[in-house]
């Protein structure tokens, strides 16, 4: 996995093509590719009369880039990334985390979500079988929330504590070639190597979060 990260963007690169799943807004469900674009928006980029799906194909386009797309308006420079390896299974986390959209599972919904989203990409060493795959997300979304409710972040929608943020999105990459893991539940090695990625990247991106809207408080009402 190479790794290209400036002001604008991550871009991720793989050497050999990974059968990707996720719901990103671009290049979304079941596909095959060798790069994930990752791009940091503002608040201001996205008015209501503007499509976000067009303004990341188009940003896209600009740079040159084919394959899954993403958008945070996150910090995007200093991403959390996690590895395990065990038995020979190796998975690697990589997060960026935004809280500012925090919502728990079952909020009213909002027409227009606010910006701050987890986005994240987990790559594993082996091929997954389809059941594996959709186990694999689950155990994903698991670890996620669990890093969440650890953080004691609050809805922005309600009372509750938040289990996630509104346009959370995940993207699982896995070989294309090989002898299938049938399942990856948390009975098995790689759902114990999974849980423990995603959630060790996003837990160390909330506490990044958490820091960075600490200091910005103190800022203000250091200069007010």
């Amino acid at each position: 996995m190479e790794i290209k990260i400036n002001n604008r963007f991550i871009h991720i690169h793989f050497d050999n093509p990974k059968r990707f799943l996720s719901w990103a807004i671009v290049g979304g469900g079941e596909s095959i590719g060798s790069d994930i674009y990752w791009a940091k928006v503002h608040e201001k980029e996205l008015p209501l009369h503007l499509d976000p799906i067009e303004v990341l194909k188009r940003r896209m386009k600009n740079d040159d880039i084919e394959g899954i797309g993403l958008m945070t308006s996150a910090k995007i420079e200093d991403p959390s990334v996690s590895f395990f390896e065990k038995s020979g299974i190796q998975v690697k986390c990589l997060s960026t985390v935004g809280m500012g959209n925090a919502l728990c599972v079952g909020d009213p919904a909002r027409n227009y979500p606010r910006v701050g989203t987890i986005n994240m990409i987990l790559s594993v060493n082996c091929a997954l079988s389809m059941n594996a795959r959709l186990e694999a997300m689950s155990i994903m979304s698991e670890a996620r929330t669990l890093a969440v409710l650890e953080n004691k972040i609050p809805s922005t929608k309600s009372e509750k504590l938040s289990t996630g943020t509104g346009t959370d999105c995940i993207v699982l990459a896995s070989e294309v070639e090989g002898i299938e893991q049938i399942y990856s539940g948390k009975h098995t090695i790689l759902g114990e190597l999974i849980g423990k990625a995603v959630h060790e990247s996003v837990d160390r991106g909330i506490k990044k979060w958490v820091q960075g809207q600490n200091e910005q408080n103190y800022s203000h009402q250091w200069w007010s």
